[in-house]
């Protein structure tokens, strides 16, 4: 299996002159790794000089718009922009090539279980190449945060008309704390994939949503 990735630099905002060869490095790299465990894909991989974009706790963060690109928004300017440069980033773009493979069968998310998915199986998927506990963003609320908000979700199943970002990014007003679907999808998938034995989130990229949810759904009930 093969990644053939071309890079591009968007830096009409800003300069990452000085950062290109360690990006470059780091994200080939990456690449190898995680060619082992995708089917074959052919990507553009911006890097973006857009600090707002940029996860705060990194400086950096990812998107996948759509099949064939990836991004990640650099904020070289944060205190911890080059200390994330090699793992955090190679992790990111484990996360966001996933995505990729994804689209290629299902898409991302036209139901609000699709997007719990995908997030919890790239997160498992950067885990399993790159090692470590999970994220800040998929270890967001407390177990006793997590029941209720997983009944809350259970309303929006099978739905398209949902508040993408307060349940991803958070919602203040409407009780959301900060990354609530990144955590979500990141327990639904752990349950998947210890139910499952035989599994993998790289295997699992295209596995049905309904699948998927047929084997979690009793998270989704009150304790």
């Amino acid at each position: 299996m093969a990644i053939r990735w071309t890079p591009h630099f968007l830096e009409a905002q800003g300069s990452l002159d000085g950062w290109r060869t360690p990006l470059l490095e780091s994200t080939g790299a990456a690449m190898e790794r995680i060619a082992d465990h995708l089917p074959d894909l052919s990507v553009d991989l911006l890097f973006e000089f857009l600090p707002d974009w940029a996860i705060p706790e990194l400086g950096i963060g990812g998107r996948t718009p759509r099949i064939g690109l990836a991004s990640v928004a650099l904020d070289p300017d944060n205190r911890d922009f080059s200390s994330n440069i090699d793992i955090p980033l190679k992790k990111m773009w484990a996360h966001e090539l996933h995505h990729c493979a994804r689209f290629a069968t299902h898409g991302y998310s036209r139901h609000f279980e699709d997007a719990l998915i995908s997030e919890g199986l790239a997160d498992h998927f950067a885990r399993e190449i790159f090692g470590g506990e999970g994220e800040l963003w998929n270890h967001a609320l407390t177990n006793d945060q997590t029941p209720a908000l997983f009944q809350r979700a259970k309303a929006l199943l099978g739905s398209t008309r949902y508040d993408y970002n307060g349940w991803f990014f958070g919602d203040r007003e409407a009780d959301l704390p900060r990354w609530t679907g990144y955590t979500l999808g990141y327990r639904m998938i752990s349950h998947y994939l210890e139910r499952r034995g035989d599994m993998t989130a790289g295997g699992a990229h295209a596995v049905p949503s309904a699948d998927i949810l047929s084997v979690v759904s009793d998270l989704f009930e009150a304790p």
